[in-house]
């Protein structure tokens, strides 16, 4: 499995939406936790790389379980942000590991803490970004 397509990604220095988005719990799901407002008036944070990221590992964790999480509806409607990433954090650590193994659950539990605090914090480069999701993925294709 090979993702692509990046060249075509907004750069990092283009416009960002920072208006409230739609509130359906549904898409909220695939947003980082600081990118869904609360509020109509609310604004929400600039969109990074790190928030690609964060949807990414939301996307394979999907994947992983082999059920959509759209079908958890009381694990994620009406639920704050925060209680949000925490129940998928949550999935990733105890039913993940069961489905997938150790390696693909700690490249989605990476992406689940992608933020921009966290990228900053960690000096996190697109390169270490590959070497911690990318080549851990190729490593797993291989396998199969």
């Amino acid at each position: 499995v090979y993702l692509g397509g990046f060249e075509r990604s907004r750069p990092n220095a283009a416009a960002s939406n920072q208006r409230r988005v739609d509130a359906d719990w549904r898409n909220n799901i695939y947003r980082s936790p600081n990118r869904v407002a609360t509020t109509d008036e609310e604004t929400i944070r600039r969109h990074t790389m790190s928030h690609d990221i964060y949807s990414l590992g939301v996307v394979l964790l999907e994947l992983g379980l082999f059920e959509p999480l759209t079908s958890m509806e009381s694990k994620f409607k009406n639920k704050t942000a925060a209680i949000v990433h925490n129940n998928l954090t949550q999935l990733a650590k105890d039913d993940l590991l069961t489905t997938m193994g150790d390696m693909y659950a700690e490249v989605v539990l990476y992406c689940l803490e992608s933020t921009p605090e966290s990228w900053l914090a960690a000096h996190v480069t697109e390169m270490s970004y590959v070497k911690e999701v990318f080549a851990p993925l190729e490593q797993l294709s291989k396998w199969t």
